[in-house]
């Protein structure tokens, strides 16, 4: 049973009903069990109840609800459904994670202040190329930094888009530069480099600028990593510059004194001496010191901040920003790149005695589960801090003292609706380790308002199982033939990995058909594996499987993981037998059918892809009238079963017959191609074609005046050649006959010859004689009425010769009398023809040519057909 949720948004709780009926007497009770395997990190899925007693008659119904938590996922859970009796159905759970796709029109932007302007903006573009809605922020400060954006908060509608003015303030001539960040919940940081120059010269250009050198050293992908570069304890590419402190709390401080500062450090990394200048608090309430000082080049500095308050019962909160130039004071040009960096303050003037407000706000997680990562390799994933009210939210988190988790930002003032935060986990242990802590998150700078956080993750390496350990137990099967065996692999990690398989050395016999593909998390698919053995004995083979994990589910990341996969297999000869092995049908009538059934029983341990085929020695092929027919012809009989085989025998050969029926083996199920040498004798098929045998054995006439002998009118009527053709004569084939009568003067009494036929066979024999029109005579129509007319045949020649009687039966050993009466009252050769037909197509044409009359030297013609005899029981 499967149950398919489709795509799902990520945060997103989505319910379907299933429902099982108990069509039995008697109750029933239900249960179900998730599968063990699967990691309680990666369950999204559940089921309620998971228990129920079910009356006759009754349905049991659960619901089985999706919650993914991350996006562009695959999910996948197994659930067993115990039922009544031991019966175990397999629920199979599948749903995909939607989640927003954000992309900006540009990630660099250029703002000019010329000749005296103190500002430029412009416009950027944010554009949701999803189907579902997305929540940005911007990460700047809305009073200190010098690029301010219009809008720093808001919601994209599914496939929106949004106009977004971004504006250029600068303190005084210079170049600036801010790694603007937009942050989108459940999705990796935008971040735009921005560049704005301010001169009194209005001869300032981009070339002028070294801009192009600058946008080449901008790093273009990790957006996660260069968003948390700044505050991160580990990243891909180290900065140039690195605070010890990325934010100071202050805590409470009075109005109009000026508490201890707090102090933290700067270092470079970069060769150079370096100028480091601080952008001052426009509000006058923080204040760095020394504000501007020389970095030497690999060297530490250390400032201090002071934190003094002008107004009582507020909360403060600043994002100072620093640019490093190159050179000494003395050589410093403006006109330069610098480098930023930045520091978070915050801190509140409320007395011991002021009441603060009491924080409003709802998490959209409060238990955080992170992406599956890799050992060693940092990941990360968002929240939302949701603020309700109009009075502003603070906010800090509490870390343990050993964490490896980083939250960016860690703390500031909330004073739109909501906050994005980025966490960031930095798996330290190379083994798979799982990585859970408990954070504090203060509101309002008061214990009573803290709530706790609970960070979970598990670092692991792609963990595939393929076959049972990782070891393929082949089926056995007969030499020369192929199985396809469809081998289990089971992702056991919450990674999507890409495997792929090559063999370890020559690996003649197992051909992997799928050596390649990609499988999600959780998820059992199965590889198609190819077993063929050219001889009986034992195989071992074994081959290499590569995992690589799938960052976002798309592309391979870092190295393999190697799995050796070993196989077994077996290959021996068939036990096939046939019982009984000889069918004897005795005596048919041509044409019977009769039908007799044997059993084909297979004892051995593979199973066998048969092609059975019936031959006559005698004939050298099998009969060509089909005298027998199999079902089935060809198909698989399973190791230790059998098949029953109807043979059904219609007789068409005449005579004993003796066929013997051999099995031969395919290839595979689906071919028709058989192995060579494999031909398995099954059974005898023996009986006997029985058909009707006519014989003349008397003859005598009468009339006309004429006394003939017996030898005389055996020889006139070639009455051999007519018992040849009756005996003889097979189904669906003619004989002719020729013969001339007696001649007789034109106008005699007509002449009578009788014939005395015997039925020299123990099957009742019926004939039939029909005449067929051979001479010009047309037909006579005469009109009796208006609305009736009257057809017939007006021909002299139907009395010259006859045969009588034209129809009859002889049952077995009997004799009849057949009278054929000849005249002669035409003056031209006259020609008669007679047609017996029996069932089963055996004629016999009888051409008889009549002289027209007793001249010596004319002849006259008659001509006569008869046709066939067949058996009636």
């Amino acid at each position: 049973m499967n149950v398919d949720f489709g795509s799902v948004l990520t945060g997103i709780t989505s319910c379907k009903v299933v429902r099982l009926e108990n069509d039995s007497l008697r109750e029933f009770d239900y249960k179900i069990q998730r599968d063990p395997a699967t990691n309680p990190l990666g369950h999204v899925f559940d089921v309620e109840p998971y228990c129920a007693t079910v009356p006759p008659g009754q349905h049991f119904v659960f619901k089985v609800k999706f919650a993914p938590k991350f996006t562009s996922a695959v999910c996948i859970d197994y659930f067993t459904v115990l039922g009544p009796d031991g019966v175990k159905l397999i629920l199979t759970v599948r749903g995909c994670s939607e989640g927003p796709s954000v992309q900006t029109s540009t990630d660099k932007m250029l703002f000019l202040c010329l000749g005296g302007k103190t500002s430029a903006s412009d416009i950027l573009i944010l554009n949701n190329e999803s189907d579902v809605p997305a929540t940005f922020q911007f990460d700047v400060d809305k009073t200190q930094s010098v690029f301010q954006v219009g809008e720093t908060t808001g919601a994209l509608k599914p496939r929106g888009t949004l106009y977004v003015t971004v504006k250029f303030v600068p303190p005084f001539p210079g170049i600036f530069v801010q790694k603007l960040a937009c942050l989108v919940l459940y999705q990796e940081p935008l971040l735009i480099e921005a560049v704005g120059v301010c001169s009194d010269s209005e001869n300032i250009s981009p070339a002028r600028l070294s801009l192009t050198s600058h946008w080449e050293h901008c790093p273009l992908e990790g957006n996660y990593e260069r968003y948390m570069d700044d505050c991160s304890r580990v990243a891909k590419n180290p900065p140039e510059l690195s605070l010890s402190e990325a934010y100071l709390d202050f805590g409470q401080a009075e109005v109009g004194t000026t508490d201890a500062p707090l102090a933290f450090s700067l270092t470079s990394h970069v060769d150079d001496d370096m100028i480091l200048e601080w952008d001052q608090d426009k509000n006058k309430v923080f204040h760095i010191d020394p504000p501007s000082t020389l970095v030497p080049a690999w060297r530490s500095v250390l400032f201090q901040v002071y934190f003094r308050p002008h107004t009582i019962d507020l909360l403060y909160s600043a994002k100072l920003e620093g640019r490093a130039y190159r050179g000494t004071h003395e050589t410093r040009q403006k006109m330069e790149f610098p480098l930023e960096t930045w520091i978070s303050v915050m801190g509140h003037s409320f007395g011991p005695d002021s009441k603060m407000w009491v924080p409003q706000y709802k998490l959209s997680h409060q238990t955080v589960i992170l992406p599956a990562c890799v050992p060693s390799v940092p990941v990360y994933t968002t929240f939302l801090i949701k603020r309700f009210g109009h009075l502003p939210l603070m906010f800090k988190f509490l870390p343990p003292n050993i964490s490896n988790y980083t939250v960016k930002p860690s703390q500031g003032v909330i004073d739109t609706e909501y906050q994005i935060v980025v966490v960031q986990l930095y798996p330290e242990c190379l083994q798979e380790t799982a990585y859970v802590e408990r954070w504090g998150l203060e509101f309002n700078k008061s214990p009573d308002q803290e709530v706790s956080v609970y960070f979970r993750a598990y670092a692991e390496h792609p963990s595939l199982e393929i076959g049972e350990g990782n070891i393929v137990l082949l089926p056995p099967n007969f030499p020369g033939c192929e199985e396809i065996v469809n081998v289990p692999i089971r992702n056991l990690s919450r990674h999507s990995v890409r495997f792929g398989f090559k063999p370890c050395g020559t690996a003649n016999d197992v051909t992997i058909l799928d050596s390649e593909g990609t499988i999600s998390a959780n998820e059992l698919v199965h590889s198609q594996w190819s077993f063929r053995m050219s001889s009986v004995g034992f195989t071992y083979v074994q081959f290499i499987c590569q995992v690589w994990v799938l960052q976002q589910g798309l592309y391979p990341a870092g190295v393999p993981t190697e799995y050796i996969v070993t196989g077994y297999g077996e290959s021996e000869h068939v036990e096939i037998v046939a019982e009984p092995k000889h069918l004897d049908f005795g005596e048919s009538h041509c044409g019977d059918l009769k039908v007799g059934r044997f059993i084909v029983i297979n004892s051995s341990r593979c199973p066998i892809h048969f092609l059975f085929r019936c031959v006559n020695f005698e004939l050298g092929n099998t009969p060509s009238f089909q005298d027998i027919k199999l079902s089935p012809t060809w198909g698989s009989i399973p190791k230790k079963k059998s098949i029953e085989v109807t043979v059904s025998v219609q007789t068409n050969l005449v005579g004993s017959q003796t066929l013997s029926i051999y099995c031969d083996v395919r290839k595979s199920v689906h071919s028709s191609e058989v192995v060579w040498r494999s031909k398995i004798f099954l059974a005898q098929v023996s009986y006997e074609g029985l058909t009707p045998k006519l014989e003349i054995t008397d003859i005598s006439s009468t009339g006309g005046g004429l006394v003939l002998s017996k030898a005389d009118l055996w020889e006139i009527l070639q009455l051999d050649k007519w018992n040849e053709a009756l005996s003889s004569t097979i189904p669906c084939e003619i004989k002719l006959v020729r013969f001339r009568v007696i001649e007789r003067p034109q106008g005699s009494a007509p002449f009578l010859m009788h014939l005395l036929l015997k039925n020299c066979s123990n099957i009742s024999t019926h004939w039939e004689l029909r005449r067929h029109k051979e001479c010009r005579c047309h037909q006579l129509i005469k009109d009796h009425r208006i609305n009736f007319r009257d057809e017939k045949i007006h021909c002299p020649h139907r009395q010259l010769f006859n045969l009588q009687p034209l129809r009859g039966t002889l049952q077995v050993l009997t004799i009849v009398h057949s009278t054929t009466p000849q005249g002669n009252t035409l003056g031209t050769d006259n020609c008669s023809l007679y047609n017996p037909s029996g069932v089963h197509s055996r004629y016999q044409e009888l051409h008889s040519k009549i002289p027209k009359r007793y001249t010596p030297g004319t002849d006259n013609c008659s001509l006569y057909s008869t046709s066939g005899v067949h058996s009636s029981y």
